[in-house]
């Protein structure tokens, strides 16, 4: 069809049209016919409308040019006008034509240049030999393979929270890290959990001399006794230094154990027999015929009771009536009764008193996070702990007492400050009101 356009077809002779030489070309554009000046004209090609080749004829035969030019079935229509007359032909272009104006990339079926396709980014994202992304097309992850080295620049995230690196581990505003036993460095610790003392090794004792340049909260374990400064240390001992001199911690005198048991102990029924005790009385044989009488608990008899009525104690006994003379202090045991009413006496009156127990911890009472006391406090918020070489603890910060089953008196920090810090033998020293 380029090849016609730009000529006039009449009477089936092709004839030489002018070309508009008051037209000036313009890079890009195609000669063609301009029916405004029967002329040839220049175009831009991609502004042709249907009417860019003309063809006519002045025959009056009907349907004269049918058939003269021939049309691509589904690309070009050619259809008559003014039939019998001074015919002509107007030439459509099809659907099947891409025009660039209106059509895009949708109308042009793909070749060698492929589309884009998520499936096809997908693949390629997997598709290296050793690939450190891949595409999970059941549940739509892409996933990252850090098993070899990772260079990234900014904050690494999962799931929106920034992920952890070396570099966060044992510094400020990091996390802590772990020594080769899998434990917190003391150095990473605060001190309220260290109790402000910073263990320094061991001590000859023996030497006679503390060690030089000293810190608040250093303390060193005595290896060898001996005398430092007029103060004696036994093997076990502890020397702290509390900022202006040394303190001792006597680790030495405490009872470790009592019949296999620790903490406050009390004493137990069958702890001890007769035998094992010098001099001993004997419960399952002897008697009062087998003690001495002394100067003071002595053995009933019936004078001594006629004489302790009448012998100026308050009381008389007269003829089967006894007289109580109260002006003076009067002794009694049992109930005192007036007018068949009790009365208040010193030892209807609780009596308040003050227990300090130093308690050595086992690997029974770390398991279960709780020791008992021996009596039940006055007041459970008053009791005050002391782990020996550290700070006095905060009850219910620290600890708290709680119920055994039948009375407060249970000693517990289970999941309060005091809970993994407290190991197997450490002492506590428990003060309260009971």
């Amino acid at each position: 069809m380029a090849q016609i356009k730009g000529k006039w077809i009449e009477n089936n002779t092709i004839t030489e049209v002018k070309l508009n030489i008051n037209s000036t070309p313009t890079d890009g554009y195609v000669l063609g016919y301009n029916s405004g000046v029967s002329a040839l004209d220049y175009y831009n090609p991609n502004s042709f409308d249907t009417h860019d080749v003309k063809v006519s004829a002045n025959d009056t035969t009907p349907g004269f040019l049918s058939g003269k030019l021939l049309g691509t079935s589904g690309k070009i229509t050619l259809t008559e006008n003014n039939d019998g007359a001074n015919e002509t032909l107007t030439i459509n272009v099809g659907s099947d034509i891409f025009d660039v104006t209106t059509d895009t990339t949708t109308d042009i079926v793909e070749g060698t240049n492929l589309y884009y396709l998520d499936s096809r980014a997908r693949a390629a994202i997997s598709s290296n030999s050793s690939p450190r992304l891949t595409y999970n097309s059941t549940t739509g992850v892409i996933n990252l393979d850090l098993t070899q080295d990772f260079n990234f620049t900014g904050a690494l995230q999962n799931d929106g929270s920034n992920v952890i690196t070396a570099a966060d581990v044992g510094v400020a505003n990091g996390v802590a890290g772990l020594d080769a036993s899998g434990k917190v460095p003391t150095t990473q610790l605060p001190d309220t959990v260290l109790g402000g003392l910073q263990y320094k090794g061991v001590l000859d004792a023996s030497a006679g001399v503390y060690p030089s340049s000293p810190e608040t909260g250093d303390y060193y374990i005595i290896s060898v006794a001996g005398t430092i400064s007029g103060t004696v240390y036994n093997i076990g001992d502890w020397a702290v230094y509390n900022g202006t001199s040394w303190d001792k911690v006597d680790n030495t005198d405490l009872v470790q154990s009592v019949f296999g048991r620790t903490g406050a102990i009390t004493a137990q029924a069958g702890d001890y027999t007769a035998s094992q005790v010098t001099n001993a009385f004997d419960k399952t044989s002897d008697t009062t015929d087998n003690v001495l009488e002394g100067s003071s608990n002595l053995y009933f008899t019936t004078a001594r009771v006629d004489a302790h009525l009448s012998g100026g104690t308050g009381i008389t006994y007269s003829t089967g009536t006894i007289s109580v003379d109260l002006t003076d202090n009067f002794n009694f045991t049992g109930t005192l009764q007036h007018n068949g009413e009790d009365v208040l006496t010193a030892s209807s009156v609780a009596i308040e008193t003050k227990d300090v127990e130093i308690i050595t911890l086992n690997s029974t009472n770390i398991t279960n996070k709780f020791v008992d006391l021996t009596n039940v406090p006055v007041d459970a918020t008053a009791v005050q702990v002391t782990p020996v070489g550290g700070p006095e603890q905060a009850y219910t910060t620290d600890f708290t007492v709680i119920s055994d089953g039948s009375s407060v008196k249970r000693l517990n920090w289970s999941g309060l400050g005091l809970d993994g810090v407290l190991e197997d033998n450490d002492k506590l020293i428990v003060s309260y009101t009971y």
